[in-house]
């Protein structure tokens, strides 16, 4: 059963809005506000798998609690509001929706979002491994390396990330933007070292510390550098 978690301050809107979800199979996790939502998010045994956001909250609100809600829930965030919203904060979130809304809005909306997100992480894990490595400095490293022995360093470096990787979203689960910081720092400087240019990239953006709504697309990077570079590996382009 999908779940999403349902932010509004309208107590009427809410009920509503969860009422006619429940007749299409959805449960939903109710807040009244971007801060309840956040300390749900934080005791939550199980993440919802998307979010419905009220554009106009009291407390935080906006680009400023996407971004926040961003480093939680990896599934997508539908924007919604009675009126229209500035641009910059409907790019913020995965879809825009007016209200009064009806279930099969919102589901296709869900679905489109999820569908866009998984394809956009397919196409960047799809690179060969010139396109995922950079091809000066993969050159460099076969003209001083033994194919066997470069393919164990590529192999220890898909390893390293995918334990930083692990860590980073925790770091990005807790909003601690210290240790995000700190873990792309390292992320970035195997990386840069064995050319994977596109996760050094994201790791330099998230040390860099860039409005938080751009956390969950550098790690959606990183993650899909991964995939590539595993890829590469297991047919053996490298």
């Amino acid at each position: 059963m999908t779940t999403l978690l349902l932010i509004d301050d309208d107590e009427i809107s809410r009920e509503l809005i969860a009422a006619l979800l429940a007749h299409s199979e959805v449960e939903t996790i109710l807040a009244d506000s971007g801060e309840a939502a956040l300390e749900i998010l934080r005791d939550a045994t199980a993440l919802p798998d998307g979010i419905l956001l009220d554009a106009q909250l009291p407390g935080i609100r906006g680009i400023e609690l996407i971004a926040a809600l961003r480093a939680f829930v990896h599934g997508p965030i539908l924007l919604m509001s009675a009126s229209p919203v500035a641009q910059e904060l409907r790019a913020a979130a995965d879809a825009f929706l007016l209200k009064p809304l009806d279930p099969e809005q919102i589901l296709s909306a869900l679905d489109f979002a999820t569908a866009s997100r998984a394809s956009s992480a397919a196409s960047l894990a799809s690179h060969s491994a010139v396109e995922v490595i950079d091809p000066v400095t993969l050159e460099k490293l076969r003209t001083r390396m033994k194919p066997t022995a470069l393919r164990a360093l590529y192999h220890a470096l898909a390893d390293d990330l995918a334990q930083r990787l692990d860590a980073l979203d925790l770091a990005l689960r807790a909003s601690d933007e210290e240790q995000v910081r700190s873990i792309a720092h390292a992320i970035k400087g195997g990386c840069a070292m064995l050319g994977l240019a596109s996760a050094r990239n994201a790791a330099s953006s998230l040390e860099s510390a860039p409005a938080r709504e751009h956390w969950q697309r550098d790690f959606d990077a990183l993650l899909a550098a991964l995939a590539a570079l595993r890829a590469a590996l297991a047919s053996e382009h490298l």
